[in-house]
């Protein structure tokens, strides 16, 4: 999952880059006046076009350093928050993104994918019994956890904030969230995602392939019968297949939703809906989550098995949905956290 939103992530940036730049060259074309001298012409839109990638790259920089800041309070909530870490990709590879720097890209994913690889070959061999077999506490070997688990009380808030940055730092450097992103951000200079129909059957038959390889990436945690070596390798194999299984999800995904252009309708209209506002999708849930998990503690009642906990999960999903859904249906195009959102990227911008 982290490895598919991410490509969303760097797609939806790079999108809006684009447009940004796009918008800003056809008003250039448009201040020119009829008669202008073909190189006085060229000069005008080469500084207009240095112009608008500079502030589009400021763009996607405001938007980064909220979205941190979001993520922040988020986090004070729930640590496992990943707003903050697609806003610090976002804050420092705007300028990669904006300006398609294609062997940068492919240097800093490719040593990335290679510290994701060492941190979980690390995990598997902390989860072996590493830790124990090097003679380290049990303190110590907790101290390695991106996130440690806390009870509730006076300084939960300040205990969470401190494991949301332990968690916004694993998700970047364990999750391959940045070559992901980077991907994200090379779909969209292709037609895979914009006109899926035309690559219907490489999608289908691609996509139903990789996720078959990101299934066998996670066997060796079944341990059925495995070697010790194996089940070790675990994490780092399920994280580099895991990454093949995130394109093969997003390449089905895009063969279903079929051509562009055309009217949504049902499934399609209710998910559309839903990733319109997937900030307020996402931090809502956890605001549920607190108020039924937080009535039933005040209230004495036992904790949920494993099976009400999922029905709980799928109904709080339904809930946010059917609230999308209702916002769609009465014109508001976007959720309350995506208008905040958008609202403080543009004050910051007046300002400066």
């Amino acid at each position: 999952s982290y490895p598919l939103f991410a490509m969303l992530f760097g797609f939806g940036l790079a999108i809006m880059a684009r447009r940004r730049i796009e918008t800003a060259m056809r008003s250039a074309q448009a201040d020119l006046p009829p008669g202008t001298d073909p190189a006085a012409r060229e000069r005008h839109l080469d500084r207009a076009r240095e112009a608008a990638v500079v502030d589009a790259r400021r763009l996607v920089r405001r938007r980064g350093l909220w979205m941190i800041l979001f993520g922040a309070v988020h986090g004070i909530i729930f640590a496992g928050d990943i707003i903050g870490t697609y806003g610090v990709i976002a804050t420092i590879f705007a300028g990669t993104i904006v300006e398609r720097k294609r062997t940068r890209m492919l240097v800093v994913g490719i040593v990335m994918t290679l510290v994701c690889a060492w941190s979980m070959s690390y995990m598997g061999w902390a989860a072996g019994g590493g830790p124990e077999a090097a003679g380290l506490t049990a303190s110590e070997a907790t101290a390695f956890s991106p996130v440690v688990r806390t009870a509730p009380g006076p300084s939960l808030p300040f205990d969470n904030l401190i494991g949301w940055l332990f968690s916004t730092f694993f998700a970047l450097t364990s999750a391959m969230t940045i070559p992901a992103a980077f991907l994200g951000v090379r779909l969209a200079d292709s037609d895979l995602m914009s006109r899926p129909d035309r690559h219907r059957r490489a999608l289908l038959v691609g996509g139903a392939a990789a996720l078959v390889v990101g299934a066998l990436g996670a066997l060796p945690y079944m341990k059925l019968g495995a070697p010790a070596w194996l089940i070790v390798m675990g994490p780092t194999l399920d994280s580099l297949t895991g990454m093949v299984g995130a394109c093969g999800w997003l390449a089905l995904l895009a063969a279903w939703a079929g051509p562009g252009g055309g009217p949504l309708r049902g499934a399609r209209w209710l998910l559309s809906a839903v990733g319109r506002r997937s900030m307020t999708v996402y931090i809502g849930q956890t605001v549920l989550f607190v108020l039924i998990f937080g009535a039933l503690r005040l209230t004495g009642a036992p904790a949920f098995n494993e099976v009400m906990g999922v029905f709980v999960a799928v109904a709080v999903w339904a809930a946010l949905a059917g609230a999308c859904a209702w916002m769609e249906r009465s014109g508001r195009t976007r959720g309350p956290l995506e208008i905040l959102l958008r609202h403080a990227v543009a004050v910051s911008a007046r300002r400066r």
